[in-house]
């Protein structure tokens, strides 16, 4: 069994910040973070050796350059503030690793939203 961590997740976090802090820095992350979901939706359907093929190709240079680019900017912010927060809980070496599992795998998504959707009916029954 192998960890791997859903993006909308790590997504949620910083757009939060965006919306709260209106910071230049989230919105950079959430385009940089919507451009590998870009990549996902043009190769859906694909057998999941054209996934892993793609992915290796376009996604990994494009997460590569996301790590860099949050270390960067997280050397820059206050640690205690929010914004920081939000950028080390998704480079966090227990979480990126995970994050970064589905391009290793074709059969991999990159979030887990579809299976959370089909649990939702499940919680909802148990709440009643």
């Amino acid at each position: 069994m192998t960890r791997s961590l859903c993006w909308s997740h790590a997504r949620r976090k910083l757009y939060e910040m965006c919306v709260a802090l209106n910071s230049p820095i989230a919105a950079e992350a959430v385009d940089r973070i919507d451009a590998l979901y870009d990549i996902e939706r043009e190769i859906r359907g694909l057998d999941p050796e054209a996934r892993l093929r793609e992915r290796k190709a376009r996604a990994v240079p494009l997460l590569d350059e996301l790590y860099r680019w949050l270390t960067d900017e997280l050397a820059r912010l206050p640690r205690s503030s929010a914004l920081a927060r939000a950028i080390r809980y998704t480079i966090k070496p227990q979480h990126w690793p995970a994050l970064s599992y589905y391009c290793t795998d074709g059969r991999a998504e990159m979030s887990n939203n579809a299976a959370e959707r089909s649990l939702r009916d499940v919680a909802l029954g148990r709440r009643s």
